[in-house]
């Protein structure tokens, strides 16, 4: 006898916007796609941005930041046009729709998680810069001299230089006798 697999779930998007009323900064979100397609990107975050942008009419991307993508896709039954260009802002996404539109900062697929989660801080704090590519340098660089400290601190630890001083031996003291 068989039993039938339980469905897979669907993995959820990586994808926050601020509340409505938040800090204005250079971006109204977050999006942190797991592959560079955008077509199947955009099936997962679609249902999250239907209350913010009404009527999403298309979206504007950079080249560089993705595979080729079609010029118009079907999602959830409405069209939605791709326009790509080469003088978007690097690490942005704008969603366009009938009467607003937000921007969202682009953390590359791929990027490791603990910079995905700083440069989204930083994001969404409004921190830093109007730049969205420079939260996700500041945050690369934080993290990464982080864990150069991590790493000297480790050398120093197996090289004695945390060791509590019990554990210290002392050279050995030459006794004078009288």
């Amino acid at each position: 006898m068989t039993h039938p697999l339980p469905p897979i779930a669907p993995v959820p998007a990586r994808f926050e916007l601020k509340p409505i009323g938040s800090i204005v900064g250079a971006v109204d979100g977050v999006w942190w796609p797991r592959s560079r397609d955008l077509h199947d990107e955009l099936q997962q975050v679609y249902p999250l941005l239907r209350d913010r942008v009404c009527g999403l009419e298309r979206v504007c991307y950079r080249y560089s930041n993705w595979d080729a993508a079609p010029r118009k896709v079907l999602i959830d039954g409405d069209v939605v046009r791709l326009d790509g260009y080469t003088t978007q802002e690097l690490d942005t996404v704008r969603f366009v729709g009938i009467k607003s539109s937000l921007v969202c900062a682009l953390i590359p697929p791929g990027t490791e998680q603990e910079v995905a989660e700083l440069a989204s801080v930083l994001a969404m704090t409004g921190a830093l810069s109007q730049f969205a590519h420079a939260f996700n340098v500041k945050a690369a660089e934080t993290t990464s001299r982080r864990h150069q400290r991590q790493d000297a601190e480790r050398v120093w630890d197996n090289e004695g230089g945390h060791a509590p001083p019990a554990s210290r031996t002392a050279p050995p003291v030459a006794e004078v006798s009288p």
